[in-house]
Formats: C-alpha cells, sequence, structure tokens
C-alpha cells in the first residue's frame, strides 16, 4: 500500500517515476517558454516540489516546501481540484501573502491538479513564469496530456503495490514464492518498458549452511533474506525459490549495476559473521533482447 502521506521524494520505490518526472517537467518547461515547470506533491505536511526544472539544485529545487497553510498557487488547484490560470498574480489582490509572488516574484501560474488512483488529490503539474503571460488554448491542451501522463505513471505505480501485496508468500519469513515472483516479474517489465529501464537478474545460493531439526537452519534462511531485503531498493524484488536459494529481480542502467548489487548482498550476508555464505549468479538484459519473465527466472533458478 503506497503511504500517501509520505513525500515521494523519500519512498525507494517511487525512484523509477522520478526520473521520467524530472525529463517532463524540463520538456514542459522549455515548451511554455516558463523559467520554472513543476511536480508538486500536496499532502498533511503541505506542498513540496516533487521534479523540478531545476533538478535538485538551483532557487527552485526538488524537495522545496512549503507549509499546509501558505497560500501558494498548489493549494488553490489541491483544494477547489480544478485547472487555475494566473495570467498576472502582481495585479490580484488574492496572491498577496503567496511567497512565491511575494518573495519569489512570479508573475503567471498554470496549473491543473493530479490525482491517486482512487481520485484523492496528489497534487498538481504547472509552469510559473515572471513575466505575465497568454496561454491560448493549446497550452491548455497541451498540459492535460502531460497530466494524463503522470496519472498513469501513479496508476502503474499503484497496481505494483497491490500485486507485491497479493503476491504469494508461503515462506516462514513471509517472503515471495517462485508463483509471487513470476507475478512482480511482470509489472518489473512493465517498468522497464515504461521507463527506459533494462533488467538484471541475480540467482543467490547459500553455502555453508546445514540443515538442522533445532530450527537453527530456518532461522538462519530467515537472517539472510531480511538481509538481502535490507540492500535491495523498492522497485527490486527477492523471492525465496528452494529451501536454500533466493532469486533477485532488478531495474538497472547497465550490467555494473547488477554486479555492484550483488557485491553488496554478498558482503552484507558477511556481516552477519556466520560461516555461511553468498554465491551469486548476475545476469544483464537489455530490454530489447530480453526473453520472456519465465525464461529469465528459470534460468535464474536453475543456478542458484
Amino acid at each position: 500500500m503506497i503511504n500517501k502521506d509520505q513525500w515521494l521524494l523519500e519512498s525507494d520505490s517511487a525512484n523509477f517515476c522520478l526520473n521520467k518526472w524530472q525529463k517532463t517537467v524540463g520538456l514542459m518547461a522549455e515548451l511554455y517558454d516558463a523559467p520554472v515547470g513543476l511536480i508538486i506533491q500536496a499532502n498533511g505536511q503541505g506542498f513540496q516540489y516533487t521534479a523540478s526544472n531545476f533538478g535538485n539544485r538551483g532557487p527552485y529545487p526538488a524537495g522545496m516546501t512549503y507549509a499546509q497553510d501558505a497560500n501558494v498557487f498548489a493549494k488553490t488547484v489541491v483544494d477547489s481540484g480544478e485547472t487555475l490560470y494566473v495570467a498576472d498574480a502582481q495585479a490580484d489582490p488574492r496572491w498577496s501573502d503567496n511567497p512565491e509572488v511575494v518573495e519569489e516574484g512570479f508573475c503567471s501560474f498554470l496549473g491543473m491538479p493530479i490525482l491517486w488512483p482512487d481520485g484523492t488529490a496528489f497534487g498538481c503539474i504547472c509552469v510559473m513564469d515572471h513575466s505575465i503571460t497568454a496561454y491560448g488554448d493549446a497550452f491548455m491542451r497541451l498540459m492535460v496530456q502531460l497530466r494524463d501522463l503522470i496519472e498513469q505513471d501513479l496508476q502503474l505505480w499503484d497496481q505494483f503495490e497491490l500485486m507485491r501485496e497479493m503476491a504469494l508468500k508461503d515462506h516462514p519469513d513471509d517472503m515471495y514464492n517462485a508463483q509471487g515472483l513470476s507475478t512482480l516479474g511482470q509489472s518489473c517489465m512493465q517498468f522497464a518498458r515504461r521507463y527506459g529501464f533494462d533488467i538484471g537478474v541475480i540467482g543467490v545460493s547459500i553455502e555453508g549452511l546445514s540443515q538442522s531439526e533445532d530450527g537453527s537452519y530456518e532461522q538462519a534462511l530467515s537472517a539472510i533474506g531480511d538481509t538481502i531485503q535490507t540492500r535491495l531498493r523498492g522497485s527490486d524484488v527477492v523471492a525465496r525459490m528452494r529451501d536454500d536459494s533466493f532469486v533477485v529481480v532488478a531495474l538497472a542502467n547497465s550490467p555494473e549495476e547488477i554486479e555492484l548489487l550483488s557485491q553488496r548482498l554478498q558482503e552484507a550476508v558477511d556481516g552477519l559473521g556466520e560461516a555461511y555464505s553468498l554465491s551469486c549468479t548476475q545476469q544483464f538484459y537489455p530490454l530489447d533482447k530480453a526473453p520472456n519473465v519465465e525464461a529469465m527466472l528459470s534460468g535464474a533458478a536453475a543456478v542458484a
């Protein structure tokens, strides 16, 4: 379940869409010839610039926040649920205490609401300008299209999180089994296609661990599974395939990323200070050459 009260910038599982949103607002600012293009998230903490054409630096970076009671443009968009176009805020007394106008000197704002899949307010997408503007109908229709793309991303993310909760888990450590991994692997492929990632698959086997009847074997596997999960990103998926093997599916941009992730997993388990260790085999699949999910996972499971 997505925690809507958490800033997306603090969520590991939202990284896949944030990179795309960064490019979207950059292009949007260019098309509108506006100095600032933003995606803003609203929640009980206030308003935060989730994606900015300035990136994480500059005068209006991603992560910049305003209090919930601040009279910012986004508050009006979220509260009303409607498009807001202000051509000259400097001449409009409604914005006399808006810090974006008073402190930052903005004059024009065009923004549209963004909704979560359940219809509640996520925030808005907008452009701001220090000059008076006169946006025509084409600019309005363009923003509708950009807003719809963002809402589609939220829909896909929500479906992925729901599938994570529904996917089968049948181990005492509450880890996904093979069927659960297959289900989530399909979602990972969808993410990869939509956001331009490739796929990495890591087969993990445990060496030096002996079965016993006193419960220590299962406790050790549970500790290893927990340790593996703490080293993964929110968009990565791990499943326990057999008694002593795991498979990880991860979005990646290069084979080196998957190699580094394997090293992190090995080092983390070594850090437990026990007699066992991990043996990892990894495969990197460029998206245009990736086999189907079942083939990828069966190959990893066979060598794990």
